[in-house]
Order: C-alpha cells, then structure tokens, then sequence
C-alpha cells in the first residue's frame, strides 16, 4: 500500500512539473527562463524563495512561476 501511495505522489508531481513546463515556455522569453536558475541555488523554504525573487528581478517571472505553480498543482490547469 505504501508503494501505491508513493507512486500516485511521484505521478502528480510528475503532471504538475510538465504543466508549469508548458506554462512557463509558452509564457516567457528563453532570457526569462533562464533567470529561473537562481531558484536552484536557493532553500525550498519562504525565505529562500523571496531572495531568488529579488535576485531574478523581473515581475513577470515571478507572476508566470507562482501562477503556474499554483493552477498546475491544485489541478486547475492541464
């Protein structure tokens, strides 16, 4: 049972990266997308990511990333 479980995790997780994919190319320059690389060298935790929001400077980055996040992992869009 906890395979099953861990498998339907890794499977939405999977859906929701490959939604923000097609959000984030369809939405931004590939300069814009490239400014996404300061998220890696970041934490995962709030802090982190409102410094790599400073550091990416661009509003539309950061608008097109959290909207996308958003919709792609609440299943709002496909």
């Amino acid at each position: 049972m906890n395979r099953l479980v861990t498998t339907f995790a890794l499977i939405a997780v999977l859906l929701a990266a490959a939604c923000m994919g097609r959000r984030l190319v369809r939405h931004l320059s590939l300069g814009q997308i490239h400014k996404l690389t300061a998220l890696q060298r970041e934490d995962r935790y709030p802090e982190g990511l409102v410094r790599a929001a400073r550091e990416i400077d661009d509003l539309r980055v950061v608008k097109v990333t959290g909207t996308s996040l958003l919709l792609c992992s609440t299943g709002l869009s496909r």
